[in-house]
Protein backbone atom coordinates (compact mmCIF):
# COMPACT_ATOMS: atom_id res chain seq x y z
CA UNK A 1 0.00 0.00 0.00
CA UNK A 2 2.97 2.65 0.84
CA UNK A 3 4.47 1.85 -2.01
CA UNK A 4 0.87 2.50 -4.31
CA UNK A 5 0.83 5.46 -1.97
CA UNK A 6 4.16 6.82 -3.29
CA UNK A 7 3.69 5.99 -7.26
CA UNK A 8 0.88 8.43 -6.69
CA UNK A 9 1.68 10.99 -4.75
CA UNK A 10 5.98 10.99 -4.89
CA UNK A 11 6.97 9.28 -8.50
CA UNK A 12 7.40 12.00 -11.69
CA UNK A 13 5.48 9.46 -13.25
CA UNK A 14 2.07 10.15 -13.93
CA UNK A 15 0.23 6.99 -12.54
CA UNK A 16 -3.54 6.73 -11.76
CA UNK A 17 -4.90 4.10 -9.48
CA UNK A 18 -7.95 2.66 -11.01
CA UNK A 19 -8.44 0.03 -8.56
CA UNK A 20 -6.73 -1.90 -5.19
CA UNK A 21 -8.10 -5.66 -4.82
CA UNK A 22 -7.10 -8.34 -2.51
CA UNK A 23 -8.00 -11.99 -2.84
CA UNK A 24 -8.94 -13.26 0.61
CA UNK A 25 -7.35 -16.76 0.10
CA UNK A 26 -6.92 -17.60 3.51
CA UNK A 27 -11.17 -17.07 3.57
CA UNK A 28 -11.31 -20.06 0.85
CA UNK A 29 -10.96 -23.11 3.05
CA UNK A 30 -14.02 -21.77 5.06
CA UNK A 31 -16.04 -20.70 2.52
CA UNK A 32 -14.95 -22.90 -0.65
CA UNK A 33 -13.89 -19.72 -2.71
CA UNK A 34 -11.44 -16.45 -2.42
CA UNK A 35 -13.38 -13.35 -1.86
CA UNK A 36 -12.04 -10.23 -3.62
CA UNK A 37 -11.99 -7.40 -1.55
CA UNK A 38 -12.27 -3.70 -3.01
CA UNK A 39 -9.39 -1.63 -0.98
CA UNK A 40 -9.98 1.27 -3.05
CA UNK A 41 -11.38 3.73 -0.36
CA UNK A 42 -8.25 3.02 1.40
CA UNK A 43 -6.29 5.50 -0.96
CA UNK A 44 -9.19 8.03 -0.84
CA UNK A 45 -8.88 8.20 2.92
CA UNK A 46 -5.47 8.67 2.16
CA UNK A 47 -5.93 11.27 -0.01
CA UNK A 48 -8.03 13.28 2.55
CA UNK A 49 -5.20 12.89 4.68
CA UNK A 50 -2.94 14.40 2.66
CA UNK A 51 -5.46 17.14 1.74
CA UNK A 52 -5.66 18.01 5.60
CA UNK A 53 -2.05 17.71 6.16
CA UNK A 54 -1.31 20.31 3.10
CA UNK A 55 -4.00 22.82 4.67
CA UNK A 56 -2.76 22.72 7.79
CA UNK A 57 1.11 22.95 6.83
CA UNK A 58 1.21 25.47 4.48
CA UNK A 59 -2.66 26.63 4.34
CA UNK A 60 -2.69 24.80 0.58
CA UNK A 61 -6.33 24.04 -0.28
CA UNK A 62 -6.14 22.37 -3.80
CA UNK A 63 -6.22 18.64 -2.50
CA UNK A 64 -9.17 19.57 -0.71
CA UNK A 65 -10.81 21.52 -3.45
CA UNK A 66 -9.59 18.79 -5.83
CA UNK A 67 -11.52 15.72 -3.59
CA UNK A 68 -14.45 17.88 -2.80
CA UNK A 69 -14.88 17.92 -6.78
CA UNK A 70 -14.57 14.38 -7.82
CA UNK A 71 -17.18 13.14 -4.65
CA UNK A 72 -20.66 12.89 -6.59
CA UNK A 73 -22.21 12.58 -3.54
CA UNK A 74 -22.05 16.41 -2.63
CA UNK A 75 -24.43 18.52 -4.24
CA UNK A 76 -23.03 21.89 -5.90
CA UNK A 77 -19.30 21.02 -4.89
CA UNK A 78 -18.26 24.66 -6.47
CA UNK A 79 -20.03 26.10 -4.18
CA UNK A 80 -17.42 24.07 -1.40
CA UNK A 81 -14.59 23.88 -3.40
CA UNK A 82 -14.57 27.59 -4.99
CA UNK A 83 -13.26 29.78 -1.80
CA UNK A 84 -10.71 27.43 -0.76
CA UNK A 85 -9.16 27.61 -3.96
CA UNK A 86 -9.99 31.54 -3.68
CA UNK A 87 -8.08 31.49 -0.24
CA UNK A 88 -5.17 29.49 -1.52
CA UNK A 89 -4.77 31.37 -4.83
CA UNK A 90 -4.96 34.77 -2.60
CA UNK A 91 -2.82 32.93 0.23
CA UNK A 92 -0.06 32.21 -2.03
CA UNK A 93 -0.03 36.20 -3.14
CA UNK A 94 -0.40 37.14 0.59
CA UNK A 95 -2.84 39.52 -0.85
CA UNK A 96 -4.34 40.64 2.55
CA UNK A 97 -7.80 42.56 0.59
CA UNK A 98 -8.20 39.24 -1.01
CA UNK A 99 -7.30 36.90 2.11
CA UNK A 100 -9.92 38.57 4.06
CA UNK A 101 -12.56 38.41 1.62
CA UNK A 102 -11.84 34.82 0.77
CA UNK A 103 -12.48 34.00 4.57
CA UNK A 104 -15.44 35.64 4.64
CA UNK A 105 -16.75 33.60 1.92
CA UNK A 106 -15.32 30.80 3.35
CA UNK A 107 -17.48 30.77 6.56
CA UNK A 108 -20.04 28.59 4.45
CA UNK A 109 -17.98 25.21 5.37
CA UNK A 110 -18.42 25.93 9.20
CA UNK A 111 -21.85 24.03 8.02
CA UNK A 112 -20.66 20.56 6.51
CA UNK A 113 -24.40 19.13 6.34
CA UNK A 114 -24.44 17.10 3.55
CA UNK A 115 -20.84 16.64 2.96
CA UNK A 116 -19.38 13.07 2.91
CA UNK A 117 -18.45 11.55 6.63
CA UNK A 118 -14.45 11.76 5.58
CA UNK A 119 -14.78 14.78 4.28
CA UNK A 120 -16.37 16.23 7.56
CA UNK A 121 -13.34 14.92 9.35
CA UNK A 122 -11.44 16.66 7.20
CA UNK A 123 -13.29 20.02 7.00
CA UNK A 124 -14.94 20.13 10.50
CA UNK A 125 -11.12 19.80 12.69
CA UNK A 126 -8.88 21.57 10.10
CA UNK A 127 -10.52 24.21 8.15
CA UNK A 128 -12.64 25.54 10.91
CA UNK A 129 -9.95 25.33 13.14
CA UNK A 130 -8.16 27.85 10.62
CA UNK A 131 -11.52 30.40 10.45
CA UNK A 132 -11.53 30.56 14.37
CA UNK A 133 -7.67 30.97 14.02
CA UNK A 134 -9.04 34.06 11.95
CA UNK A 135 -11.76 35.49 13.26
CA UNK A 136 -13.97 38.42 11.67
CA UNK A 137 -15.64 40.74 13.62
CA UNK A 138 -17.01 44.14 12.05
CA UNK A 139 -15.65 46.78 14.74
CA UNK A 140 -13.21 49.73 14.00
CA UNK A 141 -10.53 47.89 13.88
CA UNK A 142 -11.96 45.00 11.85
CA UNK A 143 -9.13 44.81 8.82
CA UNK A 144 -6.00 45.26 11.40
CA UNK A 145 -7.75 42.57 13.44
CA UNK A 146 -7.74 40.55 10.67
CA UNK A 147 -3.95 41.03 9.85
CA UNK A 148 -2.97 40.42 13.00
CA UNK A 149 -4.13 36.74 13.36
CA UNK A 150 -3.45 35.99 10.13
CA UNK A 151 0.53 36.97 11.07
CA UNK A 152 0.18 34.84 14.06
CA UNK A 153 -1.37 31.94 12.28
CA UNK A 154 1.41 32.28 9.39
CA UNK A 155 4.25 32.42 12.34
CA UNK A 156 2.75 29.44 13.93
CA UNK A 157 3.17 27.67 10.49
CA UNK A 158 6.59 28.54 10.26
CA UNK A 159 6.07 31.01 6.87
CA UNK A 160 7.98 34.03 8.50
CA UNK A 161 7.97 36.36 5.59
CA UNK A 162 4.41 36.58 5.00
CA UNK A 163 4.08 36.86 8.92
CA UNK A 164 6.40 39.90 8.50
CA UNK A 165 4.28 41.31 5.73
CA UNK A 166 0.77 40.70 7.82
CA UNK A 167 1.96 42.21 10.59
CA UNK A 168 3.46 45.15 8.97
CA UNK A 169 0.66 45.99 7.05
CA UNK A 170 -1.54 45.25 10.31
CA UNK A 171 0.39 47.90 11.95
CA UNK A 172 -0.02 50.50 9.47
CA UNK A 173 -3.91 49.61 9.06
CA UNK A 174 -4.36 50.25 12.56
CA UNK A 175 -3.13 53.48 12.69
CA UNK A 176 -5.48 54.38 9.75
CA UNK A 177 -8.40 53.07 11.59
CA UNK A 178 -7.82 54.89 14.69
CA UNK A 179 -7.31 58.49 12.91
CA UNK A 180 -10.49 57.24 10.70
CA UNK A 181 -7.95 57.29 7.49
CA UNK A 182 -9.31 54.78 4.83
CA UNK A 183 -6.86 52.26 5.17
CA UNK A 184 -8.07 50.64 1.88
CA UNK A 185 -6.36 53.70 -0.11
CA UNK A 186 -3.20 53.80 -0.89
CA UNK A 187 -2.50 57.38 -0.30
CA UNK A 188 -4.19 57.45 3.03
CA UNK A 189 -1.76 55.29 3.88
CA UNK A 190 0.98 56.74 2.18
CA UNK A 191 -0.13 59.90 4.74
CA UNK A 192 0.05 57.50 7.81
CA UNK A 193 3.70 56.72 7.02
CA UNK A 194 4.06 60.55 7.02
CA UNK A 195 2.21 60.71 10.38
CA UNK A 196 4.33 57.68 11.93
CA UNK A 197 7.94 59.93 10.88
CA UNK A 198 6.62 63.00 12.51
CA UNK A 199 5.55 60.98 15.63
CA UNK A 200 9.03 59.81 15.75
CA UNK A 201 10.76 63.23 15.17
CA UNK A 202 12.08 62.82 11.63
CA UNK A 203 12.96 66.24 10.87
CA UNK A 204 10.75 68.04 8.30
CA UNK A 205 7.73 65.52 8.98
CA UNK A 206 5.83 68.33 10.73
CA UNK A 207 5.79 70.74 8.52
CA UNK A 208 5.00 68.12 5.95
CA UNK A 209 1.67 67.63 7.84
CA UNK A 210 0.71 71.28 8.12
CA UNK A 211 1.15 71.24 4.35
CA UNK A 212 -1.24 67.99 3.95
CA UNK A 213 -3.68 69.84 6.39
CA UNK A 214 -2.97 66.99 8.79
CA UNK A 215 -1.42 67.88 11.72
CA UNK A 216 -4.08 69.05 13.80
CA UNK A 217 -5.89 66.79 12.94
CA UNK A 218 -3.77 63.52 13.90
CA UNK A 219 -2.94 65.35 17.22
CA UNK A 220 -6.63 65.39 17.95
CA UNK A 221 -7.83 61.68 16.88
CA UNK A 222 -4.90 59.80 18.60
CA UNK A 223 -1.78 61.24 21.38
CA UNK A 224 1.78 61.35 20.29
CA UNK A 225 2.70 58.48 22.55
CA UNK A 226 0.33 56.18 20.83
CA UNK A 227 1.41 56.76 17.31
CA UNK A 228 5.01 56.82 18.52
CA UNK A 229 4.27 53.41 19.64
CA UNK A 230 3.24 52.23 16.52
CA UNK A 231 5.80 54.36 14.53
CA UNK A 232 8.72 53.22 16.44
CA UNK A 233 6.92 48.58 16.25
CA UNK A 234 6.43 49.30 12.28
CA UNK A 235 9.98 50.63 11.52
CA UNK A 236 11.50 48.21 13.58
CA UNK A 237 9.45 45.36 11.76
CA UNK A 238 10.03 47.06 8.20
CA UNK A 239 13.69 47.08 8.38
CA UNK A 240 13.82 43.54 8.84
CA UNK A 241 10.89 42.60 6.70
CA UNK A 242 13.40 44.98 4.24
CA UNK A 243 16.54 42.47 5.33
CA UNK A 244 14.53 39.47 4.77
CA UNK A 245 13.76 41.16 0.63
CA UNK A 246 16.52 42.58 -0.10
CA UNK A 247 19.40 41.03 1.91
CA UNK A 248 20.49 44.37 3.08
CA UNK A 249 24.22 44.41 4.91
CA UNK A 250 25.39 46.88 6.79
CA UNK A 251 28.55 49.24 6.56
CA UNK A 252 30.86 45.73 7.23
CA UNK A 253 28.99 43.67 4.20
CA UNK A 254 27.42 41.78 6.72
CA UNK A 255 24.15 40.70 6.58
CA UNK A 256 21.98 43.20 9.27
CA UNK A 257 20.35 40.06 10.78
CA UNK A 258 20.40 36.80 11.04
CA UNK A 259 17.78 34.11 10.35
CA UNK A 260 17.33 33.34 13.86
CA UNK A 261 17.14 36.67 15.30
CA UNK A 262 14.42 37.01 12.39
CA UNK A 263 12.59 34.79 13.96
CA UNK A 264 12.60 35.94 17.02
CA UNK A 265 12.33 39.13 16.55
CA UNK A 266 8.81 38.83 14.82
CA UNK A 267 7.75 36.88 18.12
CA UNK A 268 8.67 39.80 20.07
CA UNK A 269 7.12 42.09 17.59
CA UNK A 270 3.59 40.23 17.84
CA UNK A 271 3.94 40.33 21.27
CA UNK A 272 4.36 43.59 21.16
CA UNK A 273 1.77 44.69 19.01
CA UNK A 274 -0.67 42.43 21.63
CA UNK A 275 0.55 44.44 24.55
CA UNK A 276 -1.50 48.07 22.80
CA UNK A 277 -4.84 46.05 21.74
Amino acid sequence: MNLLIYLRDVSPKKIKIAGIYYGMLEASRELKYAPVVNLSEVMNVNSWISGAYSFMEFGNAYKIASLIDSQTAISEPKRISTPLIGFTEAKNLNHLSELENQVHKMQILKNTAGLPTIAKMVIDPVVGTFLKSVKLNEGKFKHSDFQYQLAIWQYNNHNYAAAYISLNEAILTRACELCEFDSSDFYERENMKVVFRWARGVPGMEAKLKELALLEYVQSCADRSTMKYYADLYHKVSKNRNAIAHSIKDGNGCVINTVKNMIRDLDTFIQQYKDKL
